[in-house]
Parts: structure tokens; sequence; C-alpha cells
């Protein structure tokens, strides 16, 4: 786990992942550090975590943090 997260990382140049907050359990919501992006929400999932809804959650929890309710 973890593969994809640290490849995109590493080719946007980020130094590290601060963790903000979680959008379910043993899945964060972060930003990377000192990247290309560092201004947007990334959020991180192992393939063996999560429910059908995952994914939509994740979309869900990025939409209310620049929406609002």
């Amino acid at each position: 786990g973890g593969d994809i997260a640290t490849a995109v990382a590493g080719a946007l140049g980020a130094e590290g992942y601060r963790i903000q907050s979680e959008v379910a359990p043993c899945i964060p919501c972060g930003t990377f550090v000192n990247s290309e992006i560092d201004d947007l929400p990334v959020i991180t999932k192992a393939g063996g975590f999560g429910s059908d809804s995952t994914l939509c959650d994740a979309l869900y929890y990025i939409e209310e943090m620049y929406c609002g309710d």
C-alpha cells in the first residue's frame, strides 16, 4: 500500500504529507508539503480499506471543504 501515493508525491516534488483530517477511519485528508500543489487537498486510501461508497464520500468531503453546506 502507498506505492501510488508515494509515486505521485515524488513526481510533484513533495517532501512530505501533512494530515489535516480524516474522511473515514484510515483514510486521511491532507496536503503535500513543498510540492507543485501545496494548496490542494490530497486523500489517500489503501486498497484494503473503505466501503463501496468511500470514493463518493471522499469527493463529497472535498466538495464540502470548498463549497460548504
